[in-house]
């Protein structure tokens, strides 16, 4: 009651519905002003409202495309309903002079053949890529059901896509996700301004390194800047920035890397996700990498996530910056968090949810406020780590049995493996984190963690 008025036009308007971790696009089909009812005209991915105890109030769902969404110069709609583009020009501009790019197509380089048998040894190199547009239909999570700027819907094997920009397309950069790719390489890319994802690729020995992605999920917020999946994959040395919800996602398979990228300003709408998120995963490495600033608070957003079922995976040599939930475990097993440093200015926190038998060792927590470890029955053995507390607390909080709630929360006296003193870094305000000397860390024999590679090496 209130939001919306009988100026909502059902032709032109759209909306985006939130669910916590993905999102609905769907255009209106009617609307009745009497009930406050309106009907969407294709599905959406879950029932409005689903999930909505997480989503803060004032993004639950946001109409697109209407003139009463019109507020400043710059910005425009599509009046299908008169048949006309509407704009409001910015000072001073000449319309005579300017240009106007209205996309209508999904996909510019679309890979295909007519028996399903795969291409091979294909090389795309050193063109760029512009303007495309998407159907209006729910994404699903990671938004994946839309189509990329260049898409494949056959196998493709030991094909690569170098030195390419793509820029200012409605749905993902590029998107190989059929089954039984092998051997994909995307390197010296870079994607810019998309409606939904960045690199989106599902392939066994896929090789992604040195390109840039930023500013990614601008029309459908559950986007992921880079997507992945399958058998001995890498993942390293890329930029990724500006991204709605997850910066790297790492799903399925077997002995794969996410290896030396710098991530900043992840998760900037959604929630439940992180700079790196890895789902159903055994035997992955995620080492070498950089989280900044994801999202400025705990809302269900963190720095590295081993989600549902991974296994045997290692978590090691990475940096936190700002990320108040440093490390987040849910429903996985078997695994290592080691020899990473998280620093926030605030609180830390280490969550193993429905986790077991983790270790955690030689790391160096650095917190101006308290170190909190939940679900520490999930923690199988401490080794060697350093927590740095400006309270002085460092806590550890029970579950109840198979549940998400806290049956209790101790305060952790600090012993050998869990030391309660300050690393001395070198010059921490400008990313120094060697140990000067007297620190603790060199004590334990814990070495300074370098990430000076990560990221791009070639700009």
């Amino acid at each position: 009651e209130g939001d919306l008025g009988e100026w909502l036009e059902p032709r032109n308007a759209e909306l985006t519905i939130y669910h916590h971790w993905d999102d609905s696009m769907v255009g209106v089909a009617s609307v009745d002003h009497e009930t406050r009812t309106i009907h969407f005209s294709a599905p959406a991915g879950h029932p409005a409202g689903a999930f909505g105890n997480h989503v803060p109030k004032a993004r639950t769902y946001v109409v697109w495309n209407v003139r009463e969404g019109m507020t400043r110069p710059g910005q425009w709609y599509l009046d299908r309903a008169a048949g006309r583009a509407v704009y409001w020009p910015l000072h001073d501009e000449k319309l005579a002079d300017a240009v106007a790019f209205m996309p209508t197509t999904d996909t510019i380089l679309h890979i295909t053949t007519d028996d399903g048998a795969g291409v091979q040894n294909v090389v795309i190199r050193g063109l760029e890529f512009k303007t495309t547009t998407t159907p209006l239909i729910a994404g699903d999570f990671a938004a994946t059901r839309l189509p990329g700027a260049i898409s494949a819907d056959t196998p493709l094997i030991d094909c690569a896509f170098e030195d390419l920009k793509i820029t200012n397309v409605a749905g993902h950069g590029m998107n190989f996700k059929a089954r039984w790719n092998r051997a994909i390489r995307v390197e010296g890319c870079e994607v810019d301004h998309t409606g939904a994802g960045g690199i989106y690729f599902n392939c066994d020995g896929a090789f992604v390194t040195e390109n840039l992605v930023q500013h990614v999920g601008l029309m459908y917020p559950a986007a992921i800047g880079i997507f992945g999946g399958g058998d001995g994959y890498v993942i390293s040395h890329n930029d990724v920035y500006d991204t709605t919800y997850t910066a790297i996602n790492g799903g399925g398979g077997k002995g794969s890397r996410i290896e030396y990228n710098d991530m900043a300003r992840a998760m900037l709408e959604l929630n439940d996700g992180a700079a790196i998120y890895v789902i159903f995963a055994e035997d992955l490495i995620v080492r070498g990498n950089v989280a900044r600033d994801i999202a400025g608070g705990t809302g269900a957003r963190h720095a590295y996530y081993l989600d549902e079922q991974s296994e045997r995976c290692v978590v090691t040599g990475n940096l936190a910056l700002g990320v108040p939930s440093s490390s987040q475990n849910h429903w996985a097993r078997h695994n290592r968090v080691e020899h990473n440093v998280f620093v926030n200015d605030g609180d830390i926190i280490l969550h193993f949810p429905r986790s077991e038998n983790y270790t955690i060792a030689r790391n160096v927590i650095w917190a101006s406020g308290k170190v909190q470890f939940r679900n520490i029955g999930a923690v199988a053995r401490f080794e060697r780590n350093i927590c740095y507390t400006g309270t002085g607390v460092i806590e550890g909080v029970q579950y109840k049995s198979g549940q998400y709630r806290a049956a209790e929360t101790v305060q952790i006296e600090p012993n050998d493996d869990l030391v309660d003193g300050d690393p001395l870094f070198v010059d921490a305000a400008n990313g120094d984190y060697r140990f000067r000397p007297g620190s603790p860390a060199l004590a334990l024999g814990i070495e300074p963690i370098d990430v000076s590679a990560a990221g791009r090496t070639r700009r």
